[in-house]
């Protein structure tokens, strides 16, 4: 049985460190989910997001 559901996504900017241009700001969906037992929901962020900032490491 599966605990947790799709809940909804959002879109987050990003700050990338791009070489030939300098600073690049783009748009990135990130996915939510919701625990089925307790109802709390969290943010799937990817892995090379640094959490509560506008990087990508």
């Amino acid at each position: 049985m599966d605990t947790t559901k799709l809940y909804g996504h959002y879109k987050r900017f990003v700050i990338i460190d791009d070489i030939s241009s300098g600073d690049c700001k783009i748009e990135i969906p990130v996915q939510r989910i919701q625990c089925t037992q307790c109802k709390s929901t969290h943010s799937l962020l990817p892995t090379n997001f640094v959490p509560y900032t506008h990087i990508i490491r």
